[in-house]
């Protein structure tokens, strides 16, 4: 048996106080799921996994940043984009977002990236002043 490599898979991660709940309606879930993500090319969704989120998480507050307005313009236009099914166009303006926070960690501490930096290069920056 090989392969099936048109199988797509939506992951789902959950509060461990919510996770039962999530089991219970994870069909429903998966339906629901199936009727927004239609067919992506030959990719078909066709469950949902379930994975626990870590008790210690930081759900970034994209609105107290002040980039040029570049922040919290990517992140209404990634919202217009997603109510109008244009999921690609929404992840390429989330990343600008995300990009866009880590800008500014780095700023709070004292650091000027490159504005040619990757996403990797900021991020490993940001994880090297955590570790010290």
């Amino acid at each position: 048996m090989g392969w099936n490599t048109l199988c797509t898979y939506l992951k789902v991660k959950v509060s461990f106080d919510d996770l039962d709940f999530f089991e219970g309606h994870k069909e429903l879930l998966t339906q629901t799921a199936s009727l927004i993500y239609d067919k992506q090319g030959d990719n078909v969704l066709v469950d949902t996994v379930l994975l626990p989120l870590p008790e210690d998480y930081e759900v970034i507050d994209f609105s107290q940043l002040k980039i040029n307005d570049v922040v919290p313009q990517a992140i209404e236009d990634a919202e217009s984009f997603m109510s109008n099914g244009e999921y690609q166009r929404a992840f390429d303006r989330v990343h600008t977002a995300f990009y866009g926070y880590l800008i500014e960690i780095l700023k709070r501490y004292g650091i000027t990236a490159p504005r040619d930096e990757n996403l990797s290069k900021l991020y490993n920056r940001i994880q090297a002043l955590i570790e010290t």
